[in-house]
């Protein structure tokens, strides 16, 4: 009885895990979806990152990204597109959740989000092929 319990809520978290958008959309893209701690705005929060190799942007934006038809770019994704390499909005430092690993993490204007490393090396970069090749770069 207790097996078949705990298989089921297995079950059903892997199941919710499954339809959250951010998570579809970034493993349709052939990113990782991870989730970061951030301090921003004096609030604690949670967010979605996707990893594209050892590229990183916000799974909202490449969710938004994708649901338009890839029509709609978001500042992250227009400045790391025209090859700008540096910071027009904040920074901010995240670390991923259950890990002791950090990021710098620019936040722009229209609360999009790219790695600082990700955009510093720039679109040239080989470690950001995969990222280059969900924009259509």
């Amino acid at each position: 009885m207790i097996r078949a319990l705990v298989i089921s809520i297995l079950f059903i978290s892997q199941l919710s895990f499954a339809q959250n958008p951010q998570i579809t959309r970034c493993h349709q893209s052939g990113g990782q979806f991870v989730v970061a701690d951030m301090y921003w705005h004096g609030q604690n929060d949670q967010v979605g990152f996707c990893k594209f190799g050892l590229a990183t942007a916000g799974a909202l934006d490449v969710m938004s990204f994708i649901d338009s038809q890839k029509n709609l770019l978001p500042q992250a994704f227009a400045d790391y597109s025209n090859g700008i390499t540096t910071c027009s909005g904040e920074v901010v430092t995240a670390r991923l959740v259950n890990s002791s690993t950090q990021m710098n993490v620019c936040i722009y204007s229209d609360n999009s989000m790219i790695d600082v490393a990700t955009l510093i090396s720039g679109k040239e970069a080989s470690q950001n092929q995969l990222f280059n090749l969900f924009l259509g770069l």
